[in-house]
């Protein structure tokens, strides 16, 4: 699964009227292995890395038994998962896997477009740093509560609460 298949699985599950929206219900996905019409190797799974601080956005496709990963500036990569689970043999540019690569590509490449999507990932990390840099200037206020030492762990005015007596064992008599 994946999770453009969240968006179609909640829309099944409240009853609500069908979208056009990437993905598959998983509901409909478990109905279709159940019926015997489809198992989890005839689903691809897309990957897509494009966080914060990346030199290019990776793609990743899964079908079947491989794994297939295109980063721009990178040389592909293929993982045949059956023979090499851990996927520690890059076999992109093995002559046995050519019509596999050209084929995964070409699915990429329906998908995406990988020059304008790094353009827009740059363009997208680059405003991301002016804003950054922007809410750096003047007196920086974390979003995140960071209390004094002592006062960690304690809700209220304990602290001062003491101040006005001690806490005291009962004497056993």
């Amino acid at each position: 699964m994946s999770l453009v298949d969240l968006m179609p699985t909640l829309l099944e599950l409240s009853d609500a009227p069908a979208a056009d929206v990437a993905g598959m219900s998983l509901l409909e996905s478990a109905r279709r292995e159940q019926d015997g019409k489809a198992g989890p190797e005839d689903r691809d799974v897309i990957i897509e890395y494009l966080a914060e601080g990346t030199h290019a956005p990776q793609l990743t496709l899964v079908r079947g038994q491989y794994k297939y990963i295109v980063c721009p500036g990178d040389p592909d990569q293929l993982f045949d998962l059956a023979a090499d689970p851990h996927e520690l043999q890059n076999v992109a540019a093995s002559a046995g896997y050519v019509n596999i690569v050209q084929q995964l590509r070409k699915e990429v490449d329906s998908r995406y477009d990988p020059e304008k999507l790094e353009s827009d990932v740059l363009k997208s990390q680059e405003l991301r740093r002016l804003v950054a840099y922007s809410l750096q200037q003047g007196k920086v206020r974390h979003w995140d509560f960071n209390p004094d030492p002592e006062q960690r762990y304690v809700r209220g005015d304990f602290w001062d609460a003491l101040g006005y007596g001690q806490v005291r064992t009962p004497h056993n008599s």
